[in-house]
């Protein structure tokens, strides 16, 4: 099975210091993890450095033991940002997906069976004409994933897909999610929205301040006020403090410091 592997990355930003330090994690083929820590904790410069949009410092990431570069990662790899309107492209849905097939340099033939593939699977074919800036929030994360499915990317990161959807949209999304899966596409997400993605998650990863605090099974997550004497209190801290829902007695974010 392909496993994508970060060893001992290190990003710095700036000159204030290390954003992302010693990360170490390996995502297996057309699993789903969650990607959970508090504000400005790294999460979406971890996505943009694993898909090639940042250049890290320090370490390695690879793909069946061979080491990638940024070139080889931007190949692979997607982000789709939490506002996927940034990376509009086209005066269509149309001409959105192809934007990218067109600049791979894909014949025009292979171009038109991937749209037409895609704008079926995704339930975009009605929309194909639309200007990309009147769909709904839900229709242009539906947009963006398609246009990473046409493009054969293999790895999906998503940066708060859920953030101001309703409900017709949260769930727009998550289906879009389980069809990506289904094709053996690996998906990292960040969310706050926790609803139903743990029924789909294999696994949640713990940022806090840049650094991995843990890598815990979705079980262990959701039972982790009952592992206690095995997980970090600095991992109890994190989940209590962005995720109560799971917890009887709830903090709040004034009450509580990350370490």
């Amino acid at each position: 099975m392909s496993v994508l592997k970060v060893e001992n990355l290190f990003y710095t930003y700036g000159k204030n210091g290390f954003s992302l330090r010693n990360i170490t994690l390996a995502l297996g083929k057309g699993s789903l993890t969650l990607l959970l820590g508090p504000n400005g904790s790294g999460k979406s410069t971890l996505m943009k450095v694993l898909s090639g949009l940042l250049p890290f410092q320090k370490g390695k990431i690879l793909l069946d033991e061979k080491e990638l570069e940024p070139e080889e990662l931007r190949k692979l790899c997607s982000y789709v940002f939490q506002n996927p309107t940034l990376q509009v492209v086209g005066s269509t849905v149309e001409e959105d997906i192809a934007f990218g097939l067109e600049n791979m340099g894909v014949p025009r033939s292979e171009i038109v069976d991937r749209l037409n593939a895609v704008l079926e699977q995704f339930d975009l074919k009605k929309l194909r004409d639309r200007d990309p800036l009147t769909l709904s929030g839900g229709q242009r994360q539906r947009l963006a994933m398609a246009s990473v499915v046409a493009l054969g990317s293999r790895y999906l990161f998503l940066d708060e897909p859920m953030a101001m959807l309703d409900r017709m949209g949260r769930d727009e999304v998550l289906n879009s999610i389980e069809l990506m899966m289904s094709y053996g596409v690996t998906i990292l997400v960040s969310s706050h929205d926790l609803s139903n993605l743990l029924t789909l998650a294999e696994k949640v990863l713990l940022l806090v301040n840049g650094h991995l605090e843990a890598e815990l099974s979705t079980l262990e997550f959701v039972n982790l006020d009952q592992l206690y004497v095995e997980i970090p209190i600095s991992v109890q801290i994190a989940k209590r403090a962005v995720y109560p829902e799971f917890l009887h007695f709830v903090p709040t974010l004034e009450d509580l410091k990350w370490h």
